[in-house]
């Protein structure tokens, strides 16, 4: 019972700090706006600056831990609202009869209110980014890329995990990973290649199976 007790307080404190890291972060307009829209204009000096307020504010003793644990919210947060678009069905289904409640809702996510002043300005980006996708895609009879069909070899992953089980440094690095495979795609041959060696040697390296 005292270690149930403890780990709850650890957790609870662990949620409080993501909340105090979220809420003195929307004091600083220009961090969130630089990183959306690149404006207004941030000098290294000045984003170091603010980035070492904000973390000492949210007690960090590191301010690259704020940092990597605010991309972390904000890569979970755009999946979120790509699931709740998409209709993403919940893991734990209410028992009612509203036929909604089955799917994903904005709010299933506990740090959503806290982090809904940045909705705009990822479905901006997000507009943004797939509207380049498709001037990039759309057929150019004087300069195309070549899109090398031929998949990476299958890497076998022995996991009882589901992508709604997944905690919010595995969605960021599948997300990575989905972003890297669209820039892959508008690479030529060759260098399609040579990304998919570099990963082979290091999974190698590692002693992955392949």
């Amino acid at each position: 019972m005292v270690r149930f007790i403890c780990i709850t307080m650890q957790q609870q404190t662990v949620d409080e700090k993501k909340i105090i890291l979220i809420r003195n972060i929307r004091q600083y307009p220009d961090i969130y706006e630089n990183e959306f829209a690149r404006k207004p204009f941030l000098h290294r000096a000045r984003k170091q600056q603010l980035w070492d307020s904000i973390a000492k504010q949210s007690g960090f003793t590191k301010t690259e831990e704020a940092i990597c644990k605010w991309r972390s919210l904000r890569l979970y947060l755009r999946n979120h609202l790509q699931n709740v678009a998409n209709k993403k069905l919940r893991r734990y289904i209410p028992l009612n009869h509203n036929p909604n409640d089955k799917y994903l809702q904005l709010n299933d996510w506990p740090y959503y209110r806290e982090m809904e002043f940045l909705v705009p300005y990822i479905k901006a980006q997000i507009n943004s980014v797939q509207k380049i996708h498709n001037r990039q895609t759309s057929f150019n009879p004087a300069y195309t890329f070549v899109r090398d069909e031929s998949p990476l070899p299958a890497i076998t992953v022995k996991t009882s995990k589901t992508i709604a089980e997944e905690t919010e440094e595995e969605s960021s690095l599948r997300e990575f990973f989905n972003l890297m495979l669209k820039s892959m795609f508008k690479l030529s041959q060759f260098h399609q290649q040579r990304v998919k060696e570099k990963i082979l040697n290091v999974l190698k390296q590692q002693k992955l199976k392949i």
